[in-house]
């Protein structure tokens, strides 16, 4: 099944909008800043990619990141 690239995650319910993969990365690390968080699975789409690979960067070395359906 084709599914088109991810290009925003919908949080507007949270008060948040619409954020991108960047954005999304910047949230979740900010969370991981606050809270002594030590893993985040699935924190972007399947097959957000590219999105994936800089969420991992970003935050590999502080948390486990598990991408369990990538």
């Amino acid at each position: 099944m084709f599914r088109a690239p991810v290009d925003a995650y919908d949080l507007s319910r949270s008060g948040k909008g619409r954020l991108d993969a960047a954005g999304m990365t910047a949230l979740l690390g900010d969370g991981v800043a606050r809270y002594p968080i030590v893993s985040i699975e699935d924190g972007l789409a399947d097959d957000d990619w590219d999105g994936f690979r800089a969420h991992t960067a970003a935050l590999g070395a502080t948390v486990q990141v598990i991408g369990d359906d990538i």
